[in-house]
């Protein structure tokens, strides 16, 4: 098979493993993991907990498996990722206290936690120059599983209690072993990536470079120290500013969109007692998001992967602070939605071939999974954070600050680009 056949196929296959993967978790999550903790007699308190927690446990882990990933192998921990995909949600079935089912949800956070960081150092080692189109084309696995889990979810509760679905679940995830089969153990290219100058604000140093290039591929005698050497200038990588740029830049985005995404669709419900136009915020800003990430990707290949970075900022704060001015019609949801899932879906390629362009290719995993850690906080945080606005300020004013908010967070990624050496 020709080279670029095999990176095409590379790329095929990683996406179809965490589409199955992915998907089969979102169909366990809301509503069906709620449903289940009601039935457990979790308070709201725990309730939130049994939700929140295995975000918790990837915000953790992700830098230390992106880390073992770049020295034992991407392969070894996807199968690795997809064998708790499969076993854990036969075990639901064992749960019967919170306590329990919040044990089992950290478990089952580790897959995640595997998946997150790997997966997208797999894909940054795809070459060709195309890190922004080969994430978009990723990012549909991701993005259309937020759409179609819930979706099947809600459908299988019609006739399945929640244990049973997980069940289901746990079938759904062994075929995800069939593309990994297929996946070649190292995916990396023999030709180095070269950078233009428009997208390498920062590249490594020649130094650098050499020091990874030093270290021996097959064990001698000074193999020990060498491991010692090569995880000593990984860490190093953290203080890379283009890990902050673009993970400071995704993880403001994910935080303004968890936190309307909680209290929009709240607000909707309560002053219009309309679920379906709830419903319909979440899932055109989704839709959106994975169709602007998949087609637009490649337009920051040809251009500069920070200005879709900075666009994106700015269609998200736009599209927060039009909610509240525009009102919830049929018409203005669909609007707000679309231009909050542009500008996602400009921010997360960008983002991502924005630390693959930067970054040494031996610290992918740690410097991607480090990015991770930072998005998971975020996730966490944003409902928090727009909760107490909305205490203080009322819920009008707490979106215009998060819009405004939003739009501002361009001036310290400037200044950490400009400015920080």
């Amino acid at each position: 098979m020709k080279h670029g056949s095999k990176q095409h196929a590379n790329l095929g296959n990683i996406t179809s493993a965490d589409l199955i993967v992915r998907t089969g978790y979102q169909i366990g999550k809301a509503p069906v993991l709620t449903l289940m903790a009601a039935q457990l007699n979790a308070n709201e308190v725990v309730l939130a907990l049994i939700v929140s927690i295995s975000t918790i446990s990837g915000m953790v882990l992700k830098p230390l498996i992106g880390f073992l990933s770049d020295n034992l192998g991407r392969k070894l921990w996807l199968l690795l990722g997809s064998l708790i995909f499969v076993i854990v949600p036969f075990l639901y079935v064992f749960v019967e206290t919170p306590t329990q089912l919040i044990g089992l949800r950290i478990f089952h956070g580790i897959s995640t936690a595997i998946y997150g960081p790997v997966t997208l150092a797999y894909v940054a080692e795809i070459r060709y120059n195309r890190f922004g189109r080969n994430f978009g084309i990723f990012s549909l696995a991701r993005n259309s599983s937020y759409i179609i889990g819930p979706l099947i979810g809600g459908w299988l509760l019609l006739s399945y209690d929640p244990v049973h679905i997980y069940t289901i679940i746990g079938l759904i995830s062994i075929l995800s072993f069939i593309p990994l089969i297929f996946l070649s153990e190292h995916n990396q290219s023999t030709t180095p990536t070269t950078h233009t100058s428009y997208q390498a604000s920062e590249t490594l140093s020649s130094d650098q470079n050499r020091k990874f290039d030093a270290l021996p591929d097959k064990p001698n005698s000074k193999y020990k120290h060498n491991k010692l050497t090569r995880t000593i200038i990984s860490l190093t990588e953290l203080s890379n500013k283009s890990i902050w740029i673009a993970g400071g830049s995704e993880s403001l985005g994910l935080m303004a969109t968890y936190g309307a995404k909680v209290f929009v669709p709240l607000n909707i419900i309560v002053t219009q007692n309309n679920v379906f136009t709830a419903a319909t915020f979440i899932a055109i800003q989704h839709a959106t998001q994975m169709v602007i990430s998949a087609f637009f990707g490649k337009l920051w290949d040809k251009t500069a992967y920070i200005y879709g970075i900075y666009l994106g900022i700015t269609f998200l704060g736009i599209g927060i602070n039009l909610i509240p001015l525009v009102g919830y019609s049929s018409i203005s949801i669909p609007i707000t939605a679309i231009i909050i899932g542009i500008g996602m879906g400009f921010i997360q390629p960008s983002a991502s071939a924005y630390i693959a362009t930067n970054v040494n290719k031996n610290s992918l995993g740690l410097s991607i999974g480090f990015s991770g850690t930072l998005k998971n906080m975020s996730k966490i945080l944003g409902p928090i954070f727009l909760g107490v606005l909305i205490t203080y300020f009322g819920y009008t004013n707490s979106l215009h600050i998060l819009g405004i908010g939003t739009i501002l967070g361009i001036i310290p990624i400037v200044f950490i680009l400009k400015i920080v050496k």
